[in-house]
């Protein structure tokens, strides 16, 4: 690749997705150098890639069809020679086609192929079943056969408070390890596993080893901590979930020992902020989407078919995620945690 040339990236939707195509960006940006790099993504997600230092700026896509339009219009100004459509949507692609970017590149998919200059289909070869591969085939660097996840830019007096702020919720305690749970998960009970023994796990950690234990996820997710909490029946375990920015949850789980949660956007951002991660999957395919890096540890159901699109109520799926032992997560917790 050669060294310069502005760019267009059209993200992913997801949080989880956005840190999977995060090692392909970082390793795009490290054989193009002197390239300007700029991420076109919903708001939500915009604090994210602020966190990338691989990204130069952020362009932010608002709702169909007046936010495409403003989007295509701020995109044509920038003259971008070359964009890379990281999600199979319609909407990512249509952007830089209004835009005339003369050089776009996607993955096949929702009728929008004729939007593309050029249509990669990702391979699929032993070593390489992860999703991030694809993002790394799109974007040219099929060689690479390990993703190399890039550190999370976290100011350091964002860190300081949230370090305060975590320390606010255990009085007096100061030296038990610190344990972050996330009970929730976006696609619903398809991928979570019950709240209740999320809840059992954080009693024994608290009550037998002393853990610090806070729940965390988004708004949505408030009812599934709501009745963790509720299962732990402790007075000291903390819930956050839907009180932090993004920034503010990457902080608080780098500071964290270890991290339990469903296959989920806050187990991907965990495992990139730096915390050892266990994971729980019900029938999706922790070799397709689990956590990236060595350090982490994945709880699967046993007798379970593997797949990695479910329907969010998927009663298959339920019944996998029941058949996963209270006794092996809390023991997983442990390990990640020595």
């Amino acid at each position: 690749m050669d060294g310069g040339g502005s760019v267009l990236f059209a993200g992913v939707n997801w949080l989880g997705d956005a840190v999977m195509t995060a090692p392909a960006v970082r390793e795009f940006r490290r054989r193009r150098p002197a390239g300007r790099f700029t991420m076109l993504v919903k708001p939500h997600l915009a604090p994210f890639w602020r966190m990338i230092r691989d990204i130069d700026d952020i362009m932010e896509l608002r709702s169909w069809p007046a936010g495409v339009v403003r989007a295509a219009a701020g995109v044509r100004r920038e003259r971008f020679e070359h964009a890379y459509c990281l999600t199979q949507s319609f909407r990512s692609a249509i952007v830089p086609f209004l835009a005339g970017i003369p050089r776009r590149t996607g993955m096949p998919g929702h009728f929008r192929d004729w939007l593309l200059t050029e249509v990669v289909k990702p391979g699929s070869s032993p070593g390489r079943r992860h999703q991030a591969f694809e993002y790394y085939d799109l974007l040219g660097m099929g060689d690479v056969s390990a993703p190399a996840m890039p550190q999370l830019q976290i100011p350091g007096d964002l860190l300081a408070r949230c370090g305060e702020n975590i320390q606010s919720l255990f009085p007096g305690r100061r030296d038990g390890p610190l344990v972050g749970i996330f009970p929730g998960a976006a696609h619903g009970p398809s991928k979570r596993w019950p709240a209740s023994r999320f809840g059992e796990v954080a009693k024994r950690l608290e009550s037998v080893h002393g853990c610090r234990v806070v729940f965390f996820g988004a708004a949505g997710e408030r009812q599934a901590c709501s009745e963790a909490v509720a299962a732990a029946n402790s007075g000291t375990i903390a819930d956050l979930c839907g009180r932090t920015s993004l920034p503010e949850l990457a902080a608080m789980l780098s500071l964290c020992g270890a991290v339990l949660a469903n296959d989920s956007g806050g187990m991907h951002l965990a495992a990139m902020a730096g915390a050892p991660v266990v994971a729980i999957f019900g029938i999706t395919d922790p070799e397709k989407t689990g956590p990236i890096g060595p350090r982490h540890r994945v709880i699967a159901a046993e007798r379970a078919r593997r797949g990695r699109d479910l329907k969010p109520d998927s009663r298959e799926a339920v019944e996998a995620l029941l058949r996963v032992r209270s006794d092996d997560v809390f023991r997983a917790v442990m390990d990640a945690m020595a």
